[in-house]
C-alpha cells in the first residue's frame, strides 16, 4: 500500500471517529438539556403543590400577598417550560384564586349570604381547577409515560443493535 493511501485511510478513520464522538456529544448535550428543563418543571410543580397546600389549609383566607409572591412567578415561568395547554390551565387556576380573594373581600364588606355563598362556590371551583392542573402537570412531568412506550423504546434499541 502506498503512503498516500495509508495516510488517506488514517484520516478517514479519524474523521469517522470524530463524527461518532460528535454524535455522542450532541446526544449527551440534548439529554442534559432535557434534565435541566425537567428540573425547572419540577420547581414550578412544587411551588404549585405548596400553594395548593395553603389553599387546603386556609381556604378562602389565602392571602393576596402569598398569591402574588409565591404563585404568580411560577405561573409566568410555566409559559416557557410547559406546553401551552398546561400554561392555560395554570393561568385559569390563578385567575380563579384572584376571583376568590375578590369575593372574600366583598363578603367582608357586605356580609350578605349571597356573597358568602359565592365565595365558597369560588373556593370549590379553585379546588377543582387545582385538581385539573395537578393532573395535567403530572402527565407532563412523568418520565415514563406508559409501560407500552417503554417497551417499544427497548424493542427499538434492541433492533438497532442487531
Amino acid at each position: 500500500m502506498e503512503t498516500n493511501n495509508l495516510i488517506t485511510l488514517l484520516f478517514f478513520l479519524v474523521a469517522v471517529l470524530a463524527a461518532l464522538y460528535a454524535r455522542w456529544a450532541a446526544t449527551a448535550a440534548r439529554r442534559q438539556n432535557e434534565i435541566a428543563i425537567h428540573n425547572e418543571k419540577l420547581k414550578i410543580f412544587k411551588a404549585f403543590l405548596d400553594f395548593r397546600t395553603k389553599l387546603t389549609a386556609h381556604g378562602t383566607n389565602v392571602s393576596e400577598r402569598d398569591l402574588y409572591l409565591e404563585l404568580y412567578p411560577q405561573v409566568q415561568l410555566s409559559e416557557f417550560y410547559y406546553s401551552h395547554a398546561v400554561y392555560d390551565e395554570f393561568e385559569k387556576f390563578f385567575d380563579c384564586l384572584r376571583k376568590m380573594i375578590e369575593l372574600r373581600e366583598l363578603a367582608a364588606l357586605n356580609k350578605d349570604k349571597d356573597t358568602i355563598s359565592n365565595k365558597h362556590a369560588q373556593l370549590n371551583a379553585c379546588r377543582k381547577a387545582a385538581n385539573q392542573i395537578d393532573e395535567v402537570m403530572k402527565n407532563d412531568l412523568r418520565l415514563i409515560k406508559t409501560h407500552q412506550s417503554l417497551c417499544s423504546r427497548l424493542m427499538w434499541r434492541s433492533s438497532w443493535l442487531k
